[in-house]
Order: structure tokens, then sequence, then C-alpha cells
């Protein structure tokens, strides 16, 4: 979605050049306006029946409100301070692919998170009855105090370890393709690909649409010259 303060037809322009569908521009708002609109996308539910969680991206003072309806607020770098002082992520430069760093940075440190809480909980699980004397009875042996106290250590430095291995961390890249084809000569994006560490495409922002869907209406094209993407009339899937 896009909320702009702007009018609508340039709204509409610069939304059709970076892929975002005419009726998911919302244009000539206020700030209460920008708020209300975050308020009505988290009343709807996903396909999980749940609450849909809103991130807001913003950079000026009229959209502080907004950021802080939102679940998640990120702010541009070169934003107003009282953007960045509302929002609950602020980017260093001003590239919004940075919000797609960011997001696959934070699930990558949060699955961390868990594998080290799993980690600790087992290790500590089986290591604290050993210690206690849980074996003694069969082998009539007790683990010596220092012995103990190693694998005390032990836990804390596999934990400490395994979070350092974020700093091999690589951020997703973006392949762009720009062309002529969609916007009668002239020059423009067509295509983002974002790529992963693995080399895997995880998505894809496709922006070819015929003129009719430029402009919220149903797709005109000829069934068998359609090419739009995607496309309820034709059947055309996303890419």
């Amino acid at each position: 979605y896009m909320l702009t303060g702007d009018n609508v037809r340039t709204a509409t322009v610069v939304a059709g050049d970076i892929g975002i569908p005419p009726r998911n521009v919302i244009a000539d708002v206020l700030p209460e306006g920008k708020v209300d609109a975050v308020k009505n996308l988290q009343r709807q539910v996903d396909g999980k029946k749940k609450r849909c969680r809103v991130a807001m991206i913003g950079d000026g003072i009229n959209d502080s409100p907004a950021l802080a309806q939102a679940d998640v607020g990120v702010a541009i770098g070169a934003g107003t301070d009282v953007a960045m002082e509302t929002a609950g992520i602020v980017l260093v430069n001003s590239k919004l692919t940075d919000v797609i760093v960011a997001m696959d940075l934070a699930r990558t440190i949060y699955s961390r998170i868990r594998l080290n809480f799993v980690w600790a909980l087992g290790y500590n699980s089986l290591a604290i009855p050993v210690a206690a004397g849980v074996l003694y009875p069969v082998l009539h042996k007790a683990l010596p105090p220092f012995m103990a106290a190693l694998a005390m250590a032990l836990s804390s430095v596999s934990v400490l370890v395994s979070s350092l291995l974020l700093n091999r961390y690589r951020p997703p890249h973006f392949k762009k393709k720009f062309g002529r084809r969609l916007r009668k000569g002239r020059l423009g994006l067509e295509r983002v690909d974002v790529v992963l560490q693995n080399d895997s495409v995880v998505q894809t922002v496709n922006v070819e649409v015929c003129e009719s869907m430029r402009r919220g209406e149903s797709c005109r094209c000829q069934p068998e010259l359609c090419e739009c993407r995607p496309c309820k009339e034709h059947g055309n899937p996303k890419p």
C-alpha cells in the first residue's frame, strides 16, 4: 500500500512505476487519515484467521502518528527526528530496499535466538541432573566440581559461538531489470528479484501490467496476447 498526502494522479504514476496496484494507493490523506488506514489494515485477517500485522514506513512529521499506530514503524535515516523517535526501526541509509534487508536480518536473528534457547535448555536439562548425582546409584561415582564448572562454561561458550556465527550473515541482494516495453518506450523498472544467502529467489516484484490495470480497471488485453502478471481476467498467475 501507498499512503501519501500528494494528489491521486501523482501517487498513481509513482505507484505504477514501482509495481503497486492503483487500488492500493491512498492519496490526499492527512496524518489522521494515515492512522485510519493503518487501523483498517490491522482489522483485517490473514489466511490463518489472525489479525494482520502492519509495518509502516515513513520519513516525515506527518507520518509519525501512523508510525506509532503500526505494529512496526520504520523510519528513513534521512527523515525527521520526530519520525525516527517514533519508529521502532531506523534505516541508516535512505534506500527502501533496506526494509527487506532489515526483515531478513530480524528473521535470522530470531531463528538464532530460538536455536540458542533450545540448545541451552536441552544441555542444562541433561547436565544439571548429572551434576546433582542422579547417576551415582548406578555408577557409584560423582561428577567432580571442576568438571561441573567446566560443563557450565562450555554451555555459555557454545551459545556465544553460535551467536558469533551471525557475523557470517550476508544480506539479500537485488537483481533489477529495466526496460522500455511496459511504458510505451520510456525506460523504467520492470522486475526486481530478491536473492537470499542460498542464491534462491524468494520474492519477485513484477510490474508487468497493462495501462488499464494501472488505472485500476480490469485487464483489456486480448486473451492470447495478455502478458500481465498477475491477471485474474485471463488466469495469469504471479511470476
